[in-house]
């Protein structure tokens, strides 16, 4: 008793549902061919960043998965179109301002 009270000193711990999950997860992380997938990421994810800003894919606009696929398909398209262009088309690189 402590001030006319219960008064217990433990530790709680809390195992989740899908801890196996989690030790997996941080498992696969330690591997070297994570480390190289990892690596790679940035690539993708620069594209997926540019398909969400520039064309519409932070948002479907259409109901069905059909429509959805469509949607996808037309961004990744105009995505290729613009790197296409670019890639064959770059701009030069002397522009002299003034």
């Amino acid at each position: 008793l402590k001030n006319g009270k219960y008064h217990q000193k433990s530790r709680h711990v809390t195992v989740y549902l899908r801890h196996d999950a989690v030790l997996t997860d941080k498992a696969r992380v330690s591997t070297p061919d994570f480390t190289i997938a990892y690596n790679k990421r940035y690539k993708i994810e620069r594209r997926f960043a540019t398909m969400v800003r520039n064309h519409g894919l932070r948002r479907c606009r259409y109901i069905r998965l059909r429509g959805a696929k469509i949607h996808i398909t037309m961004a990744n398209l105009a995505c290729n179109i613009v790197r296409m262009v670019s890639l064959l088309f770059p701009p030069p690189k002397n522009l002299k301002t003034g």
